[in-house]
């Protein structure tokens, strides 16, 4: 395998055609593509620890894109190489499962949630995964969280406010701070 770093806005582009297992080890990545109508839709956004297959195949006749929305730092191996470590197999098939679980329930919510229950669950969600003892630092820009949670930006800026407040403050005694 190899350490790969890519700077923010770049696109993560692997030039063999085997697939290729990515491990982030620091900063974010946001997987996207181009369906329906052209329009831009990001499907997830992988943070330090996660990890993906990278491959060239389409999905409904486009290439998902993986960019960095800031510096990142990442292992890459042929998936192969995992299958040779059982322990290493055994570990990455349970973050896969863990992985499908989380889209599984990002659809649900896609499908079923109101604008504030929506970034209600994503906050909540980033909580989980990205807070410190003071702040939640939110790698991605407010239009890209709208992508994500196919809602206006205005929309995810009103219900990011009330949210907050709502949700995020009654989690610590002390102010936790929102920084994007």
């Amino acid at each position: 395998g190899e350490l790969a770093h890519l700077k923010p806005s770049h696109t993560l582009v692997l030039k063999e055609d085997s697939q290729q297992l990515v491990v982030i080890i620091q900063g974010a990545v946001k997987a996207s593509n181009h369906v329906f109508k052209h329009k831009h839709s990001i499907l997830d956004f992988y943070l330090a620890g996660d990890s993906f297959e990278y491959s060239h195949e389409k999905i409904l006749d486009t290439h998902i894109e993986y960019e960095a929305i800031q510096d990142s730092f990442m292992y890459i191996c042929p998936v192969e190489f995992g299958k040779q470590y059982s322990e290493l197999t055994r570990f990455l098939l349970n973050k896969r499962k863990q992985k499908n679980l989380e889209i599984q329930t990002h659809l649900s919510i896609l499908a079923i949630f109101n604008a504030q229950e929506k970034v209600a669950f994503f906050l909540v969600d980033m909580y989980r995964r990205l807070a410190t003892k003071k702040s939640i630092h939110l790698p991605m820009s407010r239009t890209d969280i709208s992508h994500y949670l196919s809602l206006t930006p205005e929309t995810v800026s009103r219900e990011l406010k009330i949210s907050y407040f709502m949700i995020l403050m009654p989690l610590k005694s002390s102010i936790l701070k929102l920084v994007f």
